[in-house]
């Protein structure tokens, strides 16, 4: 938001084909409580910002470490019915300590790690496909 001097970064679960009601939030409450001034500064707010940003999380899944399913799933490949993502296929290898899902679409595979009891860092462009479709 050039005039704005702002970026805006929306980082929800929403679907990205039902963006529209993010977007009217920002231009109906955000934009008209944007001043041209930068605010004064405020330590003990810029504090407590910090602190609670922090200290956000995200609970791991719950549940038991492995399945009786793990082998008889792990290593095949799954089609999928035609979908908004284009994905084609889908793939799970689990091993003792972790677990690979590959997704295939019509650019090309896409491979994510998944932990046991521990966050994996990874990266996708599925999202981005399926707005340009």
């Amino acid at each position: 938001m050039p005039e704005q001097d702002a970026v805006l970064a929306i980082t929800s679960g929403v679907d990205i084909f039902d963006m529209q009601q993010p977007l009217t939030l920002v231009w109906d409450l955000l934009l008209p409580a944007m001043q041209p001034e930068p605010l004064p500064d405020n330590p003990a707010s810029q504090s407590a910002l910090t602190d609670t940003l922090s200290a956000l999380s995200m609970s791991l899944v719950q549940g038991q470490d492995t399945s009786p399913l793990t082998s008889e799933v792990s290593g095949r490949t799954y089609a999928v019915d035609t979908n908004a993502l284009q994905i084609e296929t889908i793939a799970l290898n689990f091993s003792t300590t972790s677990c690979v899902i590959t997704i295939k679409t019509a650019l090309g595979k896409e491979t994510f790690p998944c932990g046991y009891g521990v966050w994996q860092r990874g990266h996708t462009t599925l999202f981005h496909t399926a707005a340009a479709v």
